[in-house]
């Protein structure tokens, strides 16, 4: 685990693994050992942890590859909206919701916000569920709208997409 990340991992704590081999399968564990000893890998402090699977599956080897996700905090049950929803207005964060009518602008509504995972954000007061809440779209010049290309892949051409939520 990073310097940066270690802070945040405590014994006892859940994790859970993805083995690249067995990307579907989810395994649930919890943090067993975190070492006092840093070791540097490509100018990089790290530190090591000992994540025990709860059930270890039978595909399970010694010196696979995997990722894990440490569980710092979790609600179920709550409202979520994708994070590219929310933004910062004169340092309050609001939502787009539609007009009142098919003609009318969409009106900024204030929310408060809980856990956030990066890619979705719990609101915990301002929007109600089942509303509609609009994701701005980012429009591309005229001239390159029917190609739109991504730096992620050089000459390659990727649609544009409209979600509304």
């Amino acid at each position: 685990v990073d310097e940066t990340d270690i802070g945040r991992v405590k014994l006892g704590q859940q994790a859970r693994i993805i083995i690249d081999a067995y990307p579907t399968q989810t395994i649930e564990g919890r943090v067993d050992h975190i070492s006092y000893e840093a070791k540097t890998v490509n100018n990089v402090t790290i530190y090591e942890v000992d994540i025990l699977p709860k059930r270890p599956p039978e595909f399970m080897r010694s010196g696979m590859t995997a990722d894990v996700t440490f569980v710092v905090a979790s609600r179920s049950g709550v409202l979520v909206l994708p994070a590219e929803a929310i933004h910062a207005d004169h340092g309050a964060l609001t939502v787009q919701l539609p007009g009142e009518s098919v003609k009318a602008p969409p009106r900024s509504a204030p929310i408060t916000t809980g856990l956030t995972d990066g890619k979705r954000v719990e609101v915990l007061s301002g929007v109600e569920e089942g509303a509609t809440v609009l994701i701005p779209l980012i429009r591309m010049p005229a001239s390159s709208q029917n190609s739109l290309s991504s730096p992620l892949t050089p000459g390659g051409t990727r649609r544009p997409q409209t979600r509304t939520r």
